[in-house]
């Protein structure tokens, strides 16, 4: 996944955001965007990924090909249970700030690609993409297997937009 890439799927989540998020009645919206990301997704790896909505009409869904479940816990899982705790796995993710495509990743590496640069996105955290490649980015330099397997796990505390809508609210403490 070339920046390239990166850069247009972080466009398509920011259309998402404006044309479906932010909107009350979006269904049309919703489709015109699904449309350009799955078409656009069978572009840069064919047959692997599938973008829909399941419970909210807003909400944006990855399915991947090859996964039985796309969740950040089991694909940190699956990195973490590499035998070098995921370091290679960061490094191939980490490398498509550079000029690695999408097609070249491992599928759990793509699907984490996808979700955080899109539907995360569209989901309205465009601005923790930064802090999504310093964390990828901490597991990569690590050189520990210990420490990249925490890392990995620490993916709630790291990643924000990783958190389920469920334990963000369990947490929530309005400031008011």
């Amino acid at each position: 996944m070339s920046k390239v890439e990166l850069e247009t799927l972080e466009q398509l989540g920011r259309s998402w955001h404006e044309k479906v998020w932010l909107t009350a009645d979006s269904k049309e919206a919703a489709r015109e965007v699904l449309g350009l990301v799955n078409e656009t997704l069978q572009a840069f790896r064919p047959n692997t990924f599938k973008v829909y909505t399941v419970f909210h009409a807003h909400d944006p869904y990855v399915r991947t090909a090859g996964l039985r479940s796309g969740s950040y816990f089991a694909i940190v899982d699956w990195a973490a249970t590499q035998p070098d705790g995921g370091i290679a796995a960061a490094a191939e993710v980490f490398a498509c700030l550079d000029t690695k495509e999408l097609k070249d990743l491992s599928i759990p590496m793509a699907a984490l690609v996808v979700i955080a640069c899109f539907a995360e996105v569209g989901r309205g955290y465009a601005g923790d993409l930064h802090q999504f490649f310093l964390w990828i980015q901490s597991i990569k330099d690590c050189g520990d297997v210990a420490t990249a397997k925490v890392l990995w796990r620490s993916v709630n505390q790291t990643f924000p937009a990783s958190l389920t809508y469920k334990a963000d609210q369990a947490d929530f403490v309005p400031d008011f």
